[in-house]
């Protein structure tokens, strides 16, 4: 029980912690370091919350948490996730649309999350175990002209405890963000985990266009309201594994 409890534990905090700052981190493993931005994803025992951003403005929202598959408690956790793919998925896609519900509200957009997927999996010789899991997100960025630019829910209240990282479409290239980014590569950029991201917005535009620009860009800010992240995004992160988690565990004992 005591093995499972941490799990569960560890689990609802790696959620939390890539969605805001949290005063006490996880106290299991190695997940309480701070992850260092890194446009490179190629690495799935990365942890790290990825926003790609379709020519549409629509984007693939993606969380990635890691687990040690030597402690008695990650595996639990990470087993728990792994038996209850479909209820997992379907809680985090309930609750999440809420929040693109609201994003919608307040920037006059018609957003909507749909084809939420758990994709489990092993990394380092099966010694990680790396749960990812993915929405669509419909209208997140903002689109003018050729310019897409990703602002809420993000610009209020947003502080990851991971890499956070927003990748514009082939063919696109990183022009311009605030806060500056930790680290840009192409049509990707990142920000370190615990960097404050108030007021965020990043702008991506067509590769040809951005290499012909004089260096006075367009503004990229979102013409809308940001919509606060805290408290709602958190329980829907957090809320759609914890329940499958709990009960799995439940379960075993």
């Amino acid at each position: 029980m005591v093995g499972t409890s941490r799990g569960s534990n560890r689990t609802v905090r790696l959620l939390l912690a890539l969605t805001v700052a949290v005063a006490a981190t996880t106290a299991v493993g190695p997940a309480a370091a701070t992850e260092t931005a890194s446009t490179d994803l190629t690495t799935g025992a990365t942890e790290a919350f990825v926003v790609n951003v379709t020519e549409q403005g629509d984007a693939t929202v993606a969380l990635r948490l890691t687990f040690d598959l030597s402690s008695d408690g990650e595996r639990r956790a990470f087993e728990a996730v792994d038996d209850d793919r479909e209820n997992v998925s379907r809680r985090f896609a309930e609750r999440i649309d809420r929040v693109a519900s609201q994003a919608g509200e307040r920037t006059g957009r018609s957003m909507a999350v749909r084809n939420a997927t758990v994709h489990v999996s092993t990394d380092d010789g099966g010694a990680t175990g790396v749960v990812t899991i993915a929405a669509t997100w419909t209208n997140l960025a903002v689109v003018e002209g050729d310019r897409l630019t990703v602002g809420a829910p993000f610009a209020s209240g947003f502080e990851p405890d991971r890499a956070f990282v927003v990748r514009g479409p082939t063919g696109y290239t990183f022009d311009e963000a605030n806060p500056t980014p930790d680290a840009v590569d192409g049509r990707a950029a990142a920000w370190s985990g615990g960097a404050s991201l108030e007021g965020f917005s990043a702008t991506f535009a067509p590769a040809a266009s951005a290499a012909d620009a004089d260096g006075d860009s367009a503004d990229g800010t979102a013409t809308s309201a940001p919509t606060p992240l805290p408290g709602v995004l958190v329980t829907a992160l957090a809320g759609a594994v914890l329940l499958a988690v709990r009960r799995r565990a439940t379960n075993k004992d």
